[in-house]
C-alpha cells in the first residue's frame, strides 16, 4: 500500500508553517525520529537525524528504501514545526510530498490527503 501510495502521490502547495529549507540533506526533527509502523505492525516509516525512509511489506518480505543513501534525492524542500514535518522530495523530473503530524509522544498521523479520510496513524516502536 505504501509503495502505491509513494507512486501516485505529487506536487504540492506552498502552506509553509515554520522553518523551511530547501536541500538535497535530509534533516527531520528529534521529536519524528525513530521507527513508525501501522496499526498491523506492517509498513511504516523511519527517521534518523539525516535520512527518511519507507518501510513496506508485501507477502512475508519487508522492505526499507530510505532517501538519503539509496534515492538520488534532486532537491528537497522542509517545512518543520512542533506538530507538523513535510517534506517534498525532487527525485528525477517527479516531486513527492510527505506531511507528517504529530498526535502524541507516540503517534503521528500521515496526511496522504489533506483534510481527506485516507490518514493512517503510525505508532513509535
Amino acid at each position: 500500500m505504501l509503495t502505491t501510495l509513494f507512486a501516485i502521490l505529487s506536487c504540492s502547495s506552498s502552506d509553509d508553517k515554520a522553518a523551511n529549507s530547501n536541500t538535497t540533506s535530509i534533516n527531520p526533527p528529534a521529536w519524528i525520529q525513530g521507527t513508525w509502523k501501522d496499526k498491523d505492525n506492517f509498513e511504516g516509516f523511519k527517521f534518523t537525524n539525516n535520512d527518511f525512509c519507507i518501510i513496506s511489506s508485501a507477502g512475508y518480505v519487508t522492505t526499507t528504501d530510505c532517501f538519503g543513501k539509496s534515492l538520488p534525492v534532486m532537491n528537497l524542500k522542509e517545512t518543520i514545526n512542533n506538530t507538523d514535518y513535510i517534506l517534498e522530495i525532487t527525485l528525477g523530473s517527479a516531486t513527492f510530498k510527505y506531511h507528517f503530524k504529530k498526535i502524541s509522544a507516540t503517534k503521528i498521523q500521515w496526511e496522504v490527503i489533506e483534510g481527506g479520510m485516507f490518514n493512517p496513524i503510525y505508532t513509535k516502536q
